[in-house]
């Protein structure tokens, strides 16, 4: 006999607009309970988040009063979770955009599902870039598909599989950390499947145009985690022969990427500094 499964969520706070947290009480329906945990370093706008939230049923707030990275707001809310009796959480980002629906017909699935050897579901991710491009909006799948990753966001973590991993490395602070956890759960015999006709939609940096090629462009802080956590993931932590030539060609890339890129100048400084930094086994948050 199937018994109900109990879906929690946890959202990450940093800055929230007012029109973000409204959105956010938009899930209630949905969950069973919604942590909320709060990385914006400013007391003051803590204080006014945390009375936002302070009379809303289902909602948790919490946070260590400082920005100490995703990953660090991640393991708490999912062992929170865990000793709340969860059996999944779904992870979300303040400005990602899912509907009810397509959180229901997930949930919907994994119930239907049974399916143990799952360690995350995730939805279709459209950047919302993409929904100018006809020929993006054709490509949107008609079956349930195996992944190697997915993105934190929109993922309903199963929690049984979380404890038997290291959780979110908090080495990263931001970036590269979904791709480390995924790749855990693979190493572990678990799956990752996305499940069909469900959608999140997400902002990836802004766009221009390069050489008539579309670039996503970033800001320079960005860029740092992106190359500094790239060099710790392939040279630190899965060191082989054949990953220091693709953390190489892809550091070439990344370099000759940003010559596109707005503040070019600013952004090449911080790569070096980002590898003096990795050289120092300088991780966490940048400037620490």
């Amino acid at each position: 006999m199937m018994r109900n499964m109990q879906y929690s969520a946890g959202i990450t706070l940093f800055f929230p607009s007012n029109n973000e947290l409204e959105a956010l009480l938009s899930y209630a329906p949905v969950f069973d309970k919604i942590y909320v945990y709060d990385n914006t370093d400013s007391i003051d706008e803590q204080i006014s988040n945390s009375e936002f939230f302070a009379n809303t049923e289902k909602f948790e707030y919490f946070s260590d009063c400082k920005n100490f990275g995703l990953s660090v707001a991640f393991n708490s809310m999912c062992k929170t979770a865990t000793l709340n009796n969860s059996d999944y959480i779904c992870l979300l980002d303040q400005d990602s955009i899912i509907s009810n629906s397509s959180l229901i017909k997930m949930m919907s699935h994994i119930n239907s599902a049974e399916d143990n050897s799952v360690g995350i579901y995730t939805p279709e991710i459209i950047y919302r870039s993409d929904l100018r491009n006809p020929a993006s909006a054709r490509s949107r799948k008609t079956e349930n598909q195996e992944l190697n990753w997915a993105i934190t966001s929109g993922s309903f973590i199963h929690l049984d599989t979380f404890n038997l991993t290291e959780g979110f490395d908090e080495n990263y602070f931001i970036d590269r950390l979904d791709y480390d956890y995924c790749l855990q759960i693979r190493e572990l015999g678990y799956k990752i499947i996305r499940i069909k006709n469900t959608f999140l939609f997400q902002q990836l940096g802004s766009k221009t145009r390069f050489l008539g090629i579309s670039v996503s462009e970033h800001n320079a802080l960005r860029h740092y985690y992106v190359f500094r956590n790239r060099l710790y993931f392939y040279h630190s932590k899965h060191f082989s022969y054949l990953n220091m030539l693709i953390v190489t060609l892809l550091s070439i890339r990344h370099v000759f990427s940003i010559i596109a890129e707005s503040n070019s100048l600013e952004k090449l400084l911080i790569l070096r500094r980002s590898m003096v930094d990795y050289s120092a086994s300088k991780m966490g948050k940048f400037g620490n």
